[in-house]
């Protein structure tokens, strides 16, 4: 008896299934699904953008590990499922990336078939990737030396799972609502890619390997009770700039030091003194120990008003546009940009952001700025800095806090 006992209990053994690592291919899982829900022939207006969930991962590696081809009953697994295998052993990372982009291709061909309405019919693996209100995602992969498909055992096998929270009902609910893109993202969150993002949102959590141009690189942002910007806080304030202007199609920009010279000079706890006449500034009043960059986030609700009534606003070239804090943002042809932080001695920084096209910046940069104007050397037209002349030879100096005009000596 114990002879066959031992036999039942290997050939248990050998029929479970072995969980393999996963976590390389977290943001590619991530980004085929939010490029998916972010298609713009859908049409959708409350369409969330889509997380990693660790729990759900795990539930899924439970259930991989079953070897069983089947959807989990719901009275146990509370979630909606994608499943995909095949006849054969991942080995190596790059068989496991191959079968996870196999697996994902299968389930979104089923958007050929694809018809909107309240029932899956021959896409419900696609209709399960965009559900607007299933936000959740995990999966797991496991190899089966023994894998259950219906009637048929399936041999040397490796099974995908993606569980997904909150559960819709594929057969009875409309996968999202129709109307302009994000019109109806929820309280607290900002069109991204034609998706409802929350604030301060990360689609695939840092501690997961993943491929650094999908989200913000990891950065500790120090102490952010002090005077000038850190260089972590100069990273983020740059990085979520241009998530705001790669939700809507705009090119990114860079960190540019002739910006940067003028934000330290001009940052001012009493004033919101402009940048030069070319530029487009963004002025901000924050508390002690606020990260510099959920500014911007908030910045981004202001939408298109430029009726807003703002404590500290925005300044556009010349002065000849109405702006917020936002639209200044999203100027098409924006190459540049810098910002300066100054504390004012009250529990609060003061925050000033300047943005221009390097290309057709009116002033050259500063170690030719004795050559006068770059478009306009020929006719010598003198610059002008925020409203007075400039002196007619003249160089650039750095302080720490500070930059300086200085007349040069006459030559003659």
């Amino acid at each position: 008896m114990s002879w066959l006992l031992l036999v039942v209990l290997v050939l248990m053994a050998a029929a479970e299934g072995k969980l393999i690592e996963l976590r390389k291919e977290v943001a590619n899982v991530i980004r085929q699904h939010n490029t998916e829900r972010s298609n713009r022939q859908l049409k959708a207006s409350d369409m969330l953008e889509m997380s990693w969930d660790d729990s759900l991962a795990r539930q899924a590696g439970e259930f991989s590990e079953r070897c069983s081809y089947t959807y989990p009953d719901v009275q146990e697994f509370d979630v909606g499922s994608n499943l995909y295998y095949e006849q054969d052993f991942v080995h190596g990372h790059k068989s496991v990336r191959r079968l996870v982009k196999k697996a994902l291709k299968s389930w979104t061909r089923g958007k050929d078939y694809f018809i909107y309405g309240p029932h899956c019919e021959r896409s419900c693996s696609y209709v399960q990737m965009i559900f607007a209100q299933t936000d959740k995602v995990g999966c797991a992969l496991s190899t089966c030396p023994s894998l259950k498909n219906g009637d048929i055992e399936e041999t040397f096998a490796s099974i995908f799972i993606c569980f997904y929270s909150p559960r819709q009902s594929l057969l009875t609910s409309y996968p999202y609502k129709t109307g302009y893109i994000c019109s109806e993202c929820p309280a607290g969150a900002i069109c991204r890619d034609g998706l409802c993002s929350p604030l301060g949102y990360e689609a695939v959590p840092a501690y997961i390997q993943d491929d650094p141009s999908d989200r913000l690189q990891s950065r500790q942002l120090g102490n952010v009770n002090t005077d000038a910007l850190t260089d972590n806080e100069e990273h983020y304030l740059t990085a979520t700039h241009n998530r705001l202007r790669e939700a809507s199609n705009r090119d990114p920009m860079e960190w540019d030091a002739f910006l940067e010279q003028w934000a330290h000079w001009i940052v001012n706890c009493n004033v919101d003194y402009p940048g030069p006449a070319h530029t487009y500034t963004n002025f901000q009043r924050l508390d002690q120990g606020t990260q510099v960059y959920t500014i911007v986030y908030d910045w981004s609700s202001e939408a298109d008003n430029t009726n807003l009534n703002l404590d500290h606003g925005c300044r556009t070239p010349k002065d000849v546009l109405r702006c917020n804090h936002y639209t200044n943002i999203l100027q098409p042809m924006l190459t540049s940009m810098a910002c300066a932080a100054k504390d004012c001695k009250d529990n609060t920084r003061h925050l000033v952001c300047l943005y221009d096209n390097k290309v057709d910046r009116e002033f050259t940069p500063v170690q030719t700025y004795t050559q006068g104007p770059r478009r306009n050397r020929r006719n010598k037209r003198k610059p002008k800095f925020l409203g007075f002349e400039a002196p007619a030879a003249y160089t650039l100096e750095t302080s720490p806090d500070r930059l300086q005009v200085r007349q040069q000596a006459s030559s003659n």
